[in-house]
């Protein structure tokens, strides 16, 4: 197994994908898709580098989440039809990596 981040957004405390299109997600179960994996279209989504999850952020709650076989991917963006979210990163986490993102983008623009 892999591991990378991914993107939820909560209601009514509990989280669901973006598009909620696999209904509410619990930490440490496995999900799996049904279906034919396509990326950008079909299948669980998720970035294995921290600064692609976040300039590419839908969602607001950042997970890191195990998977299983990747199953398609371009360099940035990954999907499989296997997941499970190990852990929720407090929100201070996002402001840091946005913070960074920030200093990284000034740098190589200045």
């Amino acid at each position: 197994m892999a591991l990378g981040l991914r993107f939820f957004k909560e209601e009514d405390g509990k989280l669901y994908s973006v598009n909620r299109n696999h209904g509410e997600w619990e930490i440490g179960k496995w999900y799996t898709w049904d279906g034919p994996v396509v990326l950008y279209k079909s299948g669980f989504h998720y970035y294995k580098d921290p600064f692609e999850a976040l300039m590419n952020r839908q969602g607001y709650i950042l997970a890191l989440v195990e998977v299983g076989k990747e199953m398609a991917g371009d360099g940035n963006k990954f999907a499989t039809n296997k997941m499970q979210i190990l852990q929720i990163y407090p929100t201070v986490f996002l402001a840091i990596m946005a913070a960074a993102a920030a200093d990284a983008a000034d740098a190589a623009y200045a």
